[in-house]
């Protein structure tokens, strides 16, 4: 495995370890903030009904013994508190301000006529909880409670939950990163192991498969071709095929240096990989359409554009219907910024088709060309190299025409070294 992918890698373990961690944080902090803002405001409006029930007045409760019933009482006699009492007509029959400081008759009386137009009954004014409720012999309360300080006590909470949700995803990220190579040495591992089984099998297969094609030939040159011998020798060139492609997917992955590409004339590239296969579409009784944008260049392996042109055309030619037409188009789109290399066939049984899979080793899912060869890894080949290239590929089909789109972001290709 290559250092970028095993950093690309580490930085997805990190973005989810993170990511995670953030929601845990968040969801805590959250439920911490609304409990305390449920608790404030349940004690709040209990000190208001109390002053509702006894029109204005603060009861006194019965107290036990209990140090902390003792302390509840003390802190509710401590209360800043005034009400406002108005008729039928919304005329004022009783200020009482005498609960609090440095406030007037006068702001009171505005005050309440301020809340007494709100929708809810019971909620926050400045720095107050009020409640508005009716009382007997058609009067209307307006009652208030000073909460600075509680609300302050609140701001502080929230400041608070912030300040150690930063410094828990701080020391969470250090932590995170200590181990992040840890946590992937296995996924790395197996990796190498799979890359390593790859070469190794296929080293060892060559000479077995080697063996059985010599043995059929010398069957054929003894006793003549037959059915059975013919089919051996094409099960040889399958397997030898498949062998081949095995190890170009595993020295694909093993390039590791991408800073001394030049750039390249990726429509030549492209040009000179299509042309073979013009032959094969008269053959084949299809045609065969090029619409290739001159000057198209970019930093990459000029193998790979020929590589990556060549799985695209040779799938297109497998599976195009009978009769049908081949598109393969290059361009640049968004300025020059990206360059887009498409390949369209003539795909009528494509509808309903999962077409991600087809980027899976060994998927194939078309059962209309049986008979077409293929290995079913060609397609992941090309998403690999349009991975290691910094592009993407993808598949979709409308209107009978099935498409494979490759776009490469120039900004996201391999720089230049200075």
């Amino acid at each position: 495995m290559s250092p970028a992918k095993i950093n690309a890698l580490r930085r997805k373990f990190i973005m989810i370890a993170m990511g995670s961690f953030l929601l845990v944080m968040l969801l805590t902090g959250f439920l911490v903030n609304i409990a305390y803002s449920h608790a404030l405001r349940h004690q709040m409006q209990d000190v208001l009904e109390d002053l509702v029930e006894n029109e204005g007045m603060m009861p006194e409760r019965h107290t036990t013994d209990d140090e902390n019933s003792r302390v509840l009482e003390e802190y509710r006699k401590g209360l800043r508190y005034f009400f406002v009492i108005f008729d039928r007509d919304d005329k004022v029959l009783k200020i009482d301000t005498e609960h609090v400081d440095f406030l007037t008759e006068e702001r009171a009386e505005s005050h309440a006529r301020e809340v007494l137009d709100r929708i809810f009954d019971f909620g926050v004014y400045r720095n107050y909880y009020y409640r508005v409720a009716d009382l007997s012999g058609d009067r209307t309360i307006a009652a208030f409670v000073n909460s600075t300080v509680q609300l302050r006590i609140r701001t502080e909470v929230v400041k608070h939950t912030v300040l150690i949700c930063a410094a828990g995803l701080f020391i969470t990220f250090g932590v995170v990163f200590h181990f992040s190579g840890r946590a992937i040495r296995s996924e790395i591992e197996n990796a190498m192991r799979q890359k390593e089984f790859i070469t190794n099998a296929s080293h060892e297969l060559k000479t077995p498969l080697a063996v059985i094609r010599a043995n059929t030939e010398i069957i054929e040159m003894t006793g003549g071709e037959s059915e059975w011998t013919q089919s051996t020798l094409r099960q040889v060139e399958h397997m030898n095929g498949l062998i081949q492609n095995l190890v170009m997917i595993a020295r694909a992955q093993e390039k590791e240096d991408l800073s001394l590409l030049e750039e390249v004339d990726v429509t030549k590239a492209v040009r000179e990989t299509a042309e073979p296969f013009t032959s094969l579409a008269k053959q084949g009784s299809k045609t065969f359409k090029w619409e290739l944008e001159e000057g198209v260049t970019m930093r990459i392996d000029e193998s790979a554009v020929r590589q990556l042109a060549s799985i695209l055309v040779d799938n297109a030619f497998k599976y195009c219907d009978e009769n049908g037409t081949i598109r393969i188009v290059l361009t640049r789109m968004k300025k020059g910024r990206q360059i887009v290399l498409a390949v369209f066939n003539s795909y009528a049984a494509g509808e309903a088709i999962d077409y991600n899979r087809y980027f899976e080793r060994f998927y194939r899912e078309d059962k209309s060309h049986e008979n077409q060869k293929g290995y079913g890894i060609g397609l992941s080949m090309a998403e690999s190299i349009c991975s290691q290239y910094g592009g993407k590929i993808r598949a979709e089909w409308r209107n009978g025409v099935i498409a494979f789109i490759c776009t490469f972001d120039r900004k996201k290709t391999p720089k230049k070294p200075e």
